[in-house]
């Protein structure tokens, strides 16, 4: 089932190969939730906590990965589009406070990247990402564990254009900044 407990966290929280996974001695642990939890879910979830412990208990720390809103054309009108934007944004960073993980801002980078310049990170679905999408992911992550700019890194393989890939670079730093 597409959005069933088994792609929240509740379902990795239950999940004992999760918990062996999270004992292997890493120094991050990053956690995204299923997609549409930020808009029908409320208050801070049990099973993150529960997760979160697990992290402190291995000596990792814990990150979360903000998602982004379904796309405009998908969320029917720019109101719904907003309240989504507004909830995802809410939903990570609460979760975030309260559990002292660093959240990853990558919905704030599609929002800031969009703004811009219209730019299309949606794939045709209008929820998951196409290759502009996951390179600007994988930009904000490098920032979050890093700590430093990711203008200039190369295209990871991607088939992506050179400039687009500049401008998408420059987006996640500008948001890890703002």
């Amino acid at each position: 089932r597409i959005g069933g407990p088994e792609y929240a966290v509740a379902g990795h929280d239950d999940d004992t190969a999760v918990t062996q996974m999270i004992q292997q001695g890493w120094d991050y642990v990053v956690f995204q939730d299923q997609s549409q939890q930020p808009w029908t879910v409320s208050g801070i979830k049990p099973a993150l906590r529960s997760l979160a412990a697990k992290v402190t208990a291995s000596g990792a720390k814990t990150m979360l990965f903000m998602t982004w809103a379904r796309s405009a054309a998908v969320a029917g009108t720019h109101h719904a589009h907003f309240r989504m934007r507004m909830a995802v944004s809410r939903y990570y960073e609460a979760h975030g406070e309260a559990e002292g993980a660093q959240v990853v801002p990558v919905g704030r980078a599609w929002e800031r990247a969009h703004r811009s310049s219209g730019v299309a990170l949606h794939s045709g679905d209008g929820s998951h990402p196409n290759v502009q999408g996951t390179y600007l992911a994988a930009c904000s992550f490098y920032v979050a564990l890093s700590g430093r700019s990711p203008v200039g890194l190369g295209l990871g393989g991607l088939s992506l254009d050179k400039a687009d890939a500049a401008f998408l670079q420059q987006v996640a730093w500008d948001t890890s900044l703002a």
